[in-house]
């Protein structure tokens, strides 16, 4: 065969088989299903490790001591001051109802006017288990919330002056656990100071209210609150 006729032929297979890009195919719906579920399970998994972890750390007593946290009349001051209570924030539990933790409040309370006043409220276990108690306390002894004149007409006297907020403004403290036993119960000092600032006098170091009025004579209600439950004290000034 001639040169210029090979020469043809072999030019017209090069135009005859052009070079085609191959593109990449896209998943089809069962593909993209097996992935899905492939990736439901591992999160799945994953989450379950997470909990199973969360779990195991929970069965640990995140107290120091917990000895020393469990028992009937324990004194909740000194053991917040020494820490071996404390839990995280995050493992606190809510109060129980009144069907398991009964909150005892003294009653004929009296006071002189402008004179301290110390009492207990207590927390008993009525329940016939064992129960924690995790409770914040911003302070002890525990101060009242709020106070109001219950008294008939207006009193004669001063009265609680919510315009001078003595309040210290701090991060709240951790929760402290304590364990009752069935019947055990748990005294939170408490203190009133029957003036116009409800604190002590000689505490006080500012200069926003420099005075300290003693509250008119008469009967004062008082509402204080642990762990989401408030209760009244009753208070008279005389």
């Amino acid at each position: 065969m001639r040169p210029h006729v090979l020469l043809l032929l072999a030019l017209s297979g090069v135009f005859a088989c052009p070079t085609r890009t191959t593109e990449p195919l896209e998943p089809d719906e069962s593909t993209r299903a097996r992935e899905a579920e492939s990736a439901r399970r591992a999160a799945a998994e994953a989450e379950a490790v997470r909990q199973r972890e969360v779990e195991a750390a929970e069965g640990e007593d995140p107290r120091l001591d917990p000895v020393r946290c469990t028992g009937d009349s324990l004194d909740i001051e000194a053991l917040t001051k020494a820490g071996v209570c404390t839990i995280p924030i995050g493992r606190a539990r809510p109060l129980a109802g009144d069907d398991q933790l009964a909150i005892e409040v003294p009653r004929h309370l009296g006071v002189a006017p402008g004179q301290p006043l110390e009492f207990d409220l207590v927390l008993r276990n009525i329940g016939r288990e064992p129960l924690d108690i995790d409770v914040v306390f911003p302070s002890l002894p525990l101060a009242p919330e709020s106070t109001a004149w219950i008294g008939k007409g207006q009193p004669a006297g001063a009265s609680p002056d919510p315009s001078c907020n003595l309040r210290a403004i701090s991060t709240e403290p951790p929760p402290e656990r304590i364990t009752l036993p069935p019947g055990g119960e748990l005294p939170v000092p408490c203190e009133w100071h029957a003036n116009i600032r409800l604190i002590d006098p000689q505490s006080y170091v500012g200069s926003e209210c420099p005075d300290f009025p003693a509250l008119s004579k008469g009967n004062w209600r008082s509402v204080f609150r642990m762990g989401g439950r408030s209760v009244e004290v009753d208070i008279k000034v005389k």
